[in-house]
């Protein structure tokens, strides 16, 4: 390396310089030697630059090497799995078959992709953020959208809305519309689960929401009907729930008594050999808790009576014909199994309960899912296949509209090529008055499966140990 250093110095003695301190000034030399080591620069010599400001990477990456990385960041994505696995499972297996199957030579190509922890992280990152801003440019773009909403918790217990106030829960919602540049004019409907906080008529999501737009149509997600059927129990029913909580509490009250259950319930053979704990704000819970309960009766009633304990009404075949009756209503809804879980024949004096307990929750039911006439909507699903004077609840301009359109050859055929919600999207341009009208009627959501597809995600990612990290 002395070849490539110049060295200045004074042209002073040996002796004086060994007397005083000695200060070299080192302007190190660019040579095309350096090329065989990667690196390459270009510049004047003589100007002093830093060398890091002059030095470029000569290493690029192929772009089947960048897409390779992007569909493994898409899979463990997909998975909801740690993005370290990665880097420490799938490289390593990979790794591991292409040497065994073609070489070492094969092993080294994978060994190009960038799939280190970071690396994925930051994939992932930019995957949900292009899809994120592709669906909000689809929405700006689109003259109506149509919201859900839901507040739930994660492992932790920690809220995912961080709220649950009426109106801090608008506040949140409003100012991302906002920042999505996204205006209440053009939001045509919204799901929510029912609870209050959403659908007070004073201070709810849903007043604040009518202010800003009167024609929003609010819809309650069908699959929270279980929900309301613990609300509308007699007193009855009510106590004999209660009832199965505190033996299925007292079975699991210790570890000793639990271990003694399981065993002899694997001594009789039986499908289950554990109970489940209730949990009220869990409204899949109940179903769950009872139906197992109720296939574990002979057991519990042998182990209580093993026990001594003093719980009379297991042994009273009314009591046990309730909570099958339960056991239906939660597993089923409202469809009452008529062999009642088996052979037990059901008591009159109990019919009379069940009739009333069925028809409050269809009162509950009609109050919260009023029933629409279907036929009134036939010309949404098909608009050549019903007659105009038919149709109720139609402008004097979308009746002239509907008209044209039925008339029109073209548009009869391209109807035939797709389905109707995107014939109704498709005749917007010619037909603009119906098209809004038929669109209103299907866009607002019946259900809120995505946000609880969403939360069941987040439930499924965050384990008990990663929600420490």
């Amino acid at each position: 390396m002395d070849a490539f250093i110049i060295r200045l110095t004074d042209s002073t003695s040996v002796s004086e310089q060994s007397k005083k301190k000695i200060k070299l000034n080192i302007r190190r030399q660019y040579h095309e030697d350096y090329l065989n080591i990667g690196f390459s620069w270009s510049g004047n010599v003589t100007k002093k630059t830093r060398q890091s400001e002059k030095m470029t990477k000569i290493v690029t990456i192929s772009d089947k090497v960048q897409e390779a990385s992007y569909l493994v960041a898409d899979l463990v994505a997909k998975q909801m799995n740690p993005h370290t696995i990665a880097e420490k499972l799938i490289l390593a297996a990979c790794r591991e078959i292409l040497k065994l199957l073609f070489g070492k030579e094969a092993e080294k190509e994978v060994l190009k992709i960038p799939i280190s922890d970071n690396t994925i992280s930051r994939r992932i990152e930019h995957m949900s953020e292009d899809i994120k801003e592709q669906v909000l440019q689809q929405s700006r773009d689109s003259s109506l959208f149509a919201l859900q909403l839901d507040e739930s918790t994660d492992i932790s217990g920690q809220t995912q809305l961080l709220t649950t106030k009426d109106e801090d829960i608008f506040k949140i919602v409003d100012h991302y519309l906002k920042f999505a540049n996204l205006p209440w004019d053009k939001c045509i409907g919204v799901c929510t689960d029912g609870a209050p906080a959403m659908t007070g008529s004073v201070k709810g999501f849903i007043s604040f929401a009518k202010k800003k737009n009167k024609n929003i149509i609010f819809t309650r997600c069908f699959l929270h009907r279980e929900a309301l059927v613990t609300k509308t129990l007699v007193g009855d029913l009510k106590e004999v729930l209660d009832q199965v909580v505190k033996v299925i509490n007292y079975i699991k009250s210790s570890p000793l008594k639990s271990r003694l259950f399981e065993k002899m319930c694997e001594g009789m053979d039986s499908d289950n050999s554990k109970l489940l704990y209730h949990s009220a704000i869990r409204w899949l819970s109940r179903g769950r808790v009872l139906s197992r309960f109720y296939d574990l009766s002979e057991e519990i009633i042998v182990f209580l009576t093993i026990e001594e304990s003093k719980y009379e009404f297991l042994g009273d075949e009314k009591w046990w014909t309730k909570v099958s009756f339960l056991t239906d209503i939660f597993e089923l809804l409202n469809k009452l199994n008529t062999s009642m879980q088996g052979q037990r024949n059901v008591d009159v004096s109990l019919i009379s309960l069940i009739s009333e307990s069925m028809m409050l929750l269809k009162e509950k039911l009609t109050k919260y899912f009023p029933s629409i006439n279907v036929e009134d909507y036939d010309w949404v699903q098909n608009p050549f296949s019903v007659s105009v004077n038919e149709v109720i609840g139609l402008t004097f301009a979308v009746e002239d509209n509907l008209i044209s359109l039925k008339n029109d050859r073209t548009m009869k055929l391209k109807f035939k090529e797709m389905t109707f919600s995107k014939f109704w999207i498709y005749a917007q341009a010619e037909f603009p008055e119906t098209s809004i009208k038929a669109i209103t009627v299907l866009l607002p959501f019946s259900t809120s499966y995505l946000y609880e597809q969403g939360f069941s995600a987040v439930t499924t990612i965050k384990s008990k140990k990663r929600e420490k990290l």
